[in-house]
Order: C-alpha cells, then structure tokens, then sequence
C-alpha cells in the first residue's frame, strides 16, 4: 500500500499535475478578491436578470430580453436555483468555469507540444483572468463560450491524431462548436479552424477521397445539429420562434453592422495600439513577438508545420470575432485567449530551451511558499471585501431590500439609469421584457423600435416603484413618463426611489 501511495506520488511530482494545480489556485485565489462585487461589469447583470427569469420559467426573448444565446441563461439558472439572488456564487462559479477551461486548455496542449511546454498555454490562459484589463472580472458572454469552443478543438485535435472513437470525436466537436456560437455567435470564428482544416486537407491531399471527407462533414455537421434542434425546437413548443429569430438572429445582424474593411483594420489597430500602450497588456506583447518569431523561423519539422499552420490560423480566426463587430469591447479580446496562449507555447517551443538541470522539488517547494503569500493576501482581501461592502454596493442592497420589502412579489418595477443588479437583488421583474437600461433604450436599442410598445406596456401595467439613477444619461421618454405618474419616496444617495401616484395607480 505504501509502495503504491509512493508510487502515485512520484507520478504527480514527476509529472504537471502539481503545476496545474498551482496554476488553477493561482487564478482562483486571484478571482476570489473580486468575487462578492456587484458591478464588475454592466452586460453580466442583464444576462443574470435574463438567466433568473428562465429559472422562475421564463423564456429568454420572449419574458425577458437580451441579444446574447440562449445558452448563456441556461448555464447560468440552475446556480440561481440553488443559490437564489447571490452574486457571490455567479461570481466563484464563473471562476470554476475558467479553472475547467484551464485544464480544457492544458489538454490541447498535450496533444502538440512536449515537457513542460505544454505548462504554457494553460498559465497564459489563466493570466488573461487574473489581469482585469480584459473586464475578465466580471461573469462575460466570452469567458463562458470559450470553454465549448476549447472542448470543440480539444476533440477536434484527438480526431485528427487517430485517438479512440474518431468519428464520436467530430461528432462531439460540431456539437461543442454549436455550444459556443449558442452562448455567443462570435464563437464561430474561432471554432471554424476546425472545419477550415478538414476542406484545406481536402484540398492538398490526393488521398483524402470525397466519400471520407463527406463523412467528415456529416459528422460534424450533425454534431451541431443535435444542439440546434434542440433549440428550435424549445422555441417552437412555446410559439416562440419568431422572437428567438429576432432577439438571436436578426437582431445581432443589426447591431454587428459590418462597416468597411479598410475602416474596419484600422478600428483594430487604434483597439490593439490601446490595449499594448494604455493597458500595458504583456500577454498580447508576447503574442506579437511569436507571431514574428514563427514567421521568420525556417528549416521547420513536418510536425512544426502543422502546428504552425493550426496556431496562425485559430489566431487569425479568433481575431475576425473580434473585428467583426462595430464596437470593439475590451472583453471581446477573451477570445484570444486560447490562440495566444498555443502561439506563445509553440515560438517557445522552437527556442529548444534547455530545462534539465531545473530542480523540480525546489522549485514546487518555492512556488508553493509564493502561492500560500498570494492566498493569504487574497483571502485577507476577499474576507474583507464580504464583510465590508463598498459604498456604491451598500446602497444597491438597500434599495433592493427597501423595494423587496415594500412590494409584493407580482407588483412589478423599473430601473431608470441604475444598476441591473437591483432587479436580481430584489427578485422584482420590471413590466416589460426590455429592462436592460441603457441597451434597450440608448441608441443602440433603436434596433429594437421599442419607445411606442414600452409606454403602451408602462401604461397599463404601471410600475410600483422607479429606480432613477440622477447620475445617468436621459432617456426622455421614460423620464417624462416617470415624472408625469410618480412622485418622490425615498432619496439613496444618487437614487432616488419613485412610488407610483396613487391616482395613477387605479388606471
């Protein structure tokens, strides 16, 4: 028994479970401090309003409304179930979830580089979470597509390798592909490199016969089928489908906007020239730097090749998602997670670092006395950042409490420039399905030609209560609405809490 614990011991000290494992506690210690703030972000709120809806039974589009996949709510409502409106556990399971892409990330590696090499990709990876330049902080639409797109290309890469079951890997791939652009459409992009792959194979290889890479293709295809109908099908069961068209479809068509290409290659270069000088992004520094390497490097082995060809491709890909649409969020740089990290692995690769001399022991026992100061320090933050809430964060739950306890659960309210975290805190709905200000009702809710049908819905269902941030841009209409039928109840700082006029309230 003891030979055998000795044994297993050895494996992992000799192995890289020990150093995943400093990577995974290194992110999660890193995230913890973060974990019990409200707003990290704005977007994150809205999909957990949308997602809190959908575990009382609603239906995203329909009862409530965001341009994200249905997907992303479907993830994010069974935590709502078991933890009701608590952002701390969206918060610590959005960080497990980057732990799992972690390790879906060090499995890539595994399958193209050797030694420790394949230790790279899963720490660059993690870094993009521990930075904050990226709004990584916050529960994205693009932390939770990633790890279906990296689980697409992990069985993508055991298919082309010949592992077990190759058929069952495509198959697996379309359907963790479909996942990712079913959480959000800019995961196409990087998921393409997989069928790109298969028809440039088809192209260059005599061999490679139609019937093949028509089997291929059915494979794959049928894969993201299985998750396609089963949407469709959800939709059409509750007669829903034109919404889920309008709201997932035709809705982020509209708002992408694609502009020029000309215009387009220089809105990314302005984007990457501010996140290297202002943000100081090293991750991105050393991308560049391994791209040029890998550009230059000659004599390559018909194995480096490959891995060549598949890391500049997935980083090109993944870079069209983020050129794609006409605003260029920093959180849509997530997205380059995945290629940076295998780029910066492989020009690693190529230098033939030597390593063997490196005493392993030493170094776990050294990185083991760091990580416990990091631990202490974050922990020491995190306990005190639960305990004591920020300004700003004290007065959202005060509003949240004062709305919950003064409202019945049917009474309905609306949130004029605050913070979406209001509705998820005091599990009130607002009366239309467009809650998400300023989205619904700035200018880029103009796509959705809502001011006639919100105030037709405001009137007849009027709110109890306005939630009206002094500090936020106008939205006239609503405000006119709101001092017309409501008067003054509670004052919170820079809220200020609008009860519905009694007079109006019978209407």
């Amino acid at each position: 028994m003891l030979n055998k614990i000795r044994d297993i011991k050895t494996k992992i000290f000799k192995g890289n479970s020990v150093w995943l494992l400093f990577i995974c506690l290194f992110v999660f210690t890193s995230r913890l401090y973060f974990s019990t703030r409200i707003d990290l972000g704005r977007d994150d709120l809205g999909f957990f309003v949308v997602a809190q809806d959908v575990a009382d039974g609603g239906i995203p589009y329909v009862t409530s409304w965001d341009h994200k996949g249905p997907l992303l709510y479907f993830i994010l409502a069974p935590v709502i179930v078991l933890f009701g409106n608590s952002i701390f556990a969206l918060r610590i399971f959005t960080t497990f979830y980057i732990l799992v892409s972690i390790i879906s990330v060090y499995f890539i590696a595994k399958r193209l580089f050797e030694g420790k090499t394949c230790l790279i990709p899963p720490l660059i990876y993690g870094l993009f979470f521990t930075s904050g330049n990226f709004n990584t902080k916050m529960s994205s639409a693009e932390i939770l597509m990633m790890l279906p797109a990296i689980i697409a290309i992990l069985c993508f890469i055991n298919y082309m390798q010949n592992k077990k079951y190759p058929y069952m890997s495509l198959i697996l791939c379309g359907f963790f592909s479909a996942a990712g652009i079913f959480i959000k459409a800019t995961a196409l992009f990087t998921v393409s490199i997989c069928p790109v792959i298969l028809i440039l194979k088809k192209i260059r290889i005599r061999q490679y016969t139609w019937n093949v890479f028509l089997k291929e293709l059915f494979c794959y295809t049928f894969g993201g089928l299985i998750i396609s109908v089963f949407f469709v099908s959800y939709y059409a069961f509750h007669n829903s489908l034109p919404e889920f068209y309008h709201g997932f479809y035709e809705f982020n068509s509209k708002y992408v906007n694609f502009r020029s290409a000309g215009e387009g290659i220089r809105k990314l270069l302005k984007f990457l020239y501010r996140i290297i000088r202002k943000r100081n992004d090293f991750v991105t520094v050393l991308a560049l730097v391994s791209l040029t390497l890998i550009s230059l490097k000659k004599g390559y082995t018909s194995k480096q090749k490959n891995i060549a060809y598949f890391v500049i491709g997935l980083t090109l890909l993944s870079l069209l998602g983020v050129y794609w649409p006409k605003y260029m969020w920093d959180m849509y740089f997530i997205q380059m997670g995945l290629a940076f990290s295998l780029l910066i692995a492989f020009a690693i690769s190529l230098l033939n670092i030597n390593i063997t001399g490196f005493n392993l022991k030493k170094s776990h026992a050294v990185i083991g006395i760091l990580l416990s100061i990091v631990t202490i320090v974050d922990v020491a933050g995190f306990s005190n950042n639960y305990k004591h809430k920020n300004q700003e964060e004290k007065i959202l739950y005060k509003i949240s409490d004062y709305i919950a306890t003064n409202t019945k659960k049917d009474e309905t309210i609306f949130v004029l420039g605050g913070s979406n975290s209001i509705y998820f805190l005091s599990k009130r709905k607002a009366p239309t399905k467009y809650f998400h200000w300023p989205f619904h009702h700035g200018k880029k809710g103009e796509i959705l030609q809502i001011k006639d049908a919100t105030l037709k819905i405001l009137s007849e269902n009027k709110p109890k209560y306005f939630a009206y941030l002094k500090a936020s841009r106008k939205v006239e209409y609503l405000e006119k609405f709101m001092l017309d039928n409501y008067h003054v109840e509670k004052r919170f700082n820079d809220y200020i809490l609008y009860k519905v006029k009694e007079e109006n309230r019978a209407e």
